[in-house]
């Protein structure tokens, strides 16, 4: 909930700061390609760059709570099967007593 909070706090001071130089960022300057050089207004090209990685950022956090629980439920079954193993090592051990 903190992170989420924060998040929701940088978006709007984000905000506030575009609204703020909004003048300057559809300023446009001379924007090279690598190729080929245009006019464009760069922080237009930036805001809209980061708005379009938001999403992809927001699927990898998924797929990495996706994996963790993923492993928590592998340890967890591992887990179990080692204290069953010690289980049936200690009857075994408890029978082998009573015979011997």
């Amino acid at each position: 909930k903190l992170l989420g909070a924060l998040g929701i706090l940088v978006m709007g001071l984000l905000a506030a700061f575009v609204i703020a130089n909004w003048s300057v960022l559809v300023m446009p300057v001379e924007v090279s390609l690598l190729v080929a050089t245009i006019n464009a207004p760069a922080g237009i090209i930036l805001l809209g760059a980061t708005t379009l990685l938001l999403p992809l950022l927001r699927a990898r956090r998924a797929a990495a709570r996706g994996a963790d629980r993923l492993r928590d439920l592998s340890l967890r079954r591992l887990v179990l099967l080692a204290f069953a193993t010690l289980a049936a090592l200690l009857a075994l051990l408890a029978s082998l007593e009573r015979f011997g």
